[in-house]
């Protein structure tokens, strides 16, 4: 099953790193916290933690754990998604999203697949999501 939707970023905040991480290699480490609202096919909220490390180079990559409650498609539950992604120094991005297998609640229990995160030409975020539950049609 697919679903899409397009999401915009809020609640923008740095979390304080340990003072004693010593900058390796010039290479700055960061902790994030964010949240958003999807509208589409997926109708939700939310919260996402991630921790980066950005280069002088121009380098970058992050992890991310992001919880996500609402409805997809015409199912009400949560689940989690995880982020891996790296810009190189040219600024290319890559990455891959996989939703934590087990994460799913109430109708989303047995969720599992992947998503396909970009920002188009007009600097709207978006979401594909590509996904199974066990059992269900959605």
């Amino acid at each position: 099953m697919e679903a899409s939707a397009i999401f915009v970023l809020s609640n923008h905040r740095e979390v304080p790193t340990a003072d004693d991480v010593p900058k390796v290699v010039d290479v700055g480490l960061s902790h994030t916290a964010f949240e958003k609202e999807f509208s589409g096919e997926l109708e939700a909220i939310s919260v996402t933690e991630m921790l980066a490390a950005t280069s002088e180079s121009g380098g970058a990559g992050y992890v991310a754990m992001e919880r996500i409650v609402g409805r997809l498609g015409s199912r009400v539950g949560t689940f989690v998604l995880l982020h891996f992604g790296t810009i190189d120094a040219a600024g290319e991005p890559s990455g891959q999203w996989s939703i934590v297998p087990g994460s799913g609640t109430s109708e989303l229990e047995g969720i599992s697949g992947h998503a396909h995160i970009g920002v188009d030409e007009h600097g709207t975020h978006r979401i594909q999501l590509h996904y199974e539950l066990d059992g269900a049609d959605a």
